[in-house]
């Protein structure tokens, strides 16, 4: 059963990677460099279209270093996001709608500034219920009338929507960096397509660690 259950999530986790778009983000703080270079090589968003009139962004961790994406911004300029219909947290991570603090930590800075339309955060215990490496999370929009999927590739493009994330506990307790979208796309090689069905056995392992460790104690 748990070997089924394994290979079916992967194969559902595969083909919804194979078909969006990949991006990738980039540091606009830098608390400490190498914590910057950690969410910039592990921290990716698959952007697809859900139905005509829904998009969905799923945000993985690629791992394998310590770190949790907790907060999650949507800087819709454009106006092509309507509303925020739903957040799929997958076994090991726990959002909800609206962030704390509202807005994208260092987003002040950037020109234009950042300013979030829509946000989620994880829920408390923060660092343990975001997306840790080996995790993924999914949020759907529904799109304004007037806009397609392509708008919103477009506007991704052109950063008339832009998605910024907060990452915690990078390399140890404490540790915090904000990041904002890439502009172009990344490629989905094969290589991530496998990274993908790797995230699906790394994330089961560690859950299944966890749960005996927790059973082991009980005892």
């Amino acid at each position: 059963m748990h070997r089924c259950g394994l290979f079916c999530l992967s194969v559902v986790l595969v083909s919804q990677s194979a078909r969006g778009d990949l991006y990738g983000f980039y540091g606009i703080t830098n608390n400490n460099p190498i914590h910057v270079a950690v969410g910039e090589a592990q921290m990716r968003v698959n952007v697809t279209a859900s139905s005509t009139d829904q998009v969905s962004f799923r945000f993985y961790n690629l791992g394998p270093a310590r770190s949790s994406l907790t907060d999650i911004y949507f800087d819709d300029a454009g106006g092509a996001l309507l509303d925020l219909v739903h957040i799929a947290n997958t076994p090991g991570v726990s959002f909800s709608e609206g962030a704390s603090p509202p807005q994208l930590p260092g987003g002040h800075n950037l020109s234009p500034e950042f300013f979030a339309n829509f946000d989620a955060d994880s829920n408390d215990p923060a660092a343990a219920n975001g997306i840790n490496p080996g995790e993924s999370l999914r949020i759907m929009f529904t799109l304004a009338d007037g806009f397609s999927f392509q708008d919103i590739l477009d506007g991704l493009a052109d950063a008339s929507l832009r998605i910024g994330i907060q990452a915690r506990n990078i390399l140890g307790p404490g540790n915090r960096e904000s990041f904002v979208n890439r502009t172009t796309v990344v490629p989905v090689p094969g290589a991530f397509v496998l990274g993908a069905f790797g995230l699906g056995l790394v994330g089961w392992a560690r859950r299944r660690a966890t749960t005996k460790q927790r059973g082991n104690g009980a005892r």
